[in-house]
């Protein structure tokens, strides 16, 4: 019997600890349990109906991936964003996709599109606060420990280290000479940056494979990440991801 898990089942195991670290720090609240329904409970009802309508073979594991990433980056009292972003997501895996790859990140284009689409009709309660990446259970060791987890024994397996450098040293250089050694020491302490860096920036289908493009890949990450910080651009760092996702799929499908 293989009793090794793929990364895939890993990255659910890891995104579902996050959601329940974060749903007992807020003490089972109803907004937080009704935030998980419009995004997890949401996304298997939508992929058990696409997957029988289409008959395509779509992967569980990774819609509800999508979904975890998206209860934890979209505040809980956002859940009409976080239902529409549910719902693209989710549809674009099965009709957005060229060759089983999307173009960006599905969560992050879920969650763009929806604040877009809300913003169109005069909503502005999306709130992308990422706060199930930072809550302070433990002091906010909990969140931190199951990044350096995830980093450090399993993170290898995706053969994404060269992003995760190349985007975290110039960030840290620009933090540091740019904001301050105050503003460092927040970023580089709060789990927030590690999730981002770690899990969505990386994310396997949207990033590169050759170490080459990996490098080019977080450079031009960190370069778009502290660009539209600094020109107050509103979710910046979904953007960022957006941004260089499409660049890269562009580039491969040059290629």
């Amino acid at each position: 019997m293989n009793l090794k898990m793929s990364p895939l089942k890993i990255i659910n195991i890891l995104l579902g600890l996050f959601a329940l670290g974060a749903i007992y720090f807020n003490n089972f609240s109803q907004a937080v349990l009704l935030h998980l329904l419009a995004s997890v409970g949401l996304a298997i009802i939508l992929f058990a109906t696409l997957k029988f309508l289409t008959k395509k073979p779509k992967s569980i594991y990774n819609t509800i991936s999508t979904a975890l990433i998206i209860f934890l980056v979209l505040h809980s009292n956002s859940l009409p964003a976080t239902a529409l972003a549910t719902t693209i997501a989710t549809f674009s895996k099965f009709f957005l996709e060229k060759q089983g790859s999307p173009a960006i990140n599905p969560a992050v284009f879920g969650i763009i599109l929806a604040t877009l689409l809300l913003k169109l009709f005069g909503s502005d309660s999306t709130i992308a606060s990422w706060w199930g990446t930072n809550y302070k259970l433990f002091g906010g060791y909990f969140t931190l420990a199951l990044l350096a987890i995830w980093t450090i024994f399993f993170l290898k397996q995706w053969r994404k280290y060269a992003i995760l450098i190349s985007f975290l040293i110039p960030h840290a250089i620009f933090t540091y000479f740019y904001s301050g050694i105050e503003a460092f020491q927040f970023v580089f302490t709060d789990a927030t940056i590690y999730f981002f860096a770690t899990i969505m920036l990386i994310e396997p289908r949207t990033s590169p494979i050759e170490k080459t493009d990996q490098i080019a890949y977080g450079i031009l990450a960190a370069v778009l990440y502290n660009a539209l910080a600094i020109a107050k651009i509103p979710q910046a760092s979904l953007y960022c991801i957006a941004i260089v996702n499409l660049v890269f799929f562009i580039k491969k499908s040059i290629k």
